[in-house]
């Protein structure tokens, strides 16, 4: 009984926070507000993860909330993933437009003569 009041009381806060950030889109708030509420219900009544695992073909609910949690956390994973990937490439990208852009403004320099050459 205490672990289903500390559970309610951890995802109403996440459920709160997240409405009210401003900084992410509907559709995130939208799936986590969805997700968050089947959590509550899930935990303030268990007996119906297991009639959902036997309509599934697993045995118990608890074996049912592990395979959901492993498919999730490699989709996140591999999201994650793919955010870092692409963040890389466009930081290189930026780098490589500074770089340029550098080497072109001190392009007149050179040819003006005003930057001394080591010969």
């Amino acid at each position: 009984m205490l672990i289903q009041i500390v559970l309610t009381l951890v995802f109403l806060s996440l459920l709160l926070k997240i409405v009210q950030m401003h900084s992410v889109g509907v559709s995130f708030k939208a799936v986590s507000i969805i997700l968050l509420l089947a959590a509550i219900y899930v935990v303030l009544f268990p007996e119906i993860i297991n009639r959902v695992a036997r309509i599934a073909g697993v045995g118990r609910g608890a074996d049912l909330m592990f395979y959901l949690c492993m498919a999730v956390g490699v989709y996140l994973l591999t999201l994650l993933y793919l955010r870092l990937k692409d963040t890389e490439l466009r930081m290189a990208r930026l780098v490589q437009h500074i770089a340029v852009e550098r080497a072109i403004a001190e392009l007149p320099a050179i040819h003006d003569g005003s930057e001394r050459r080591d010969q």
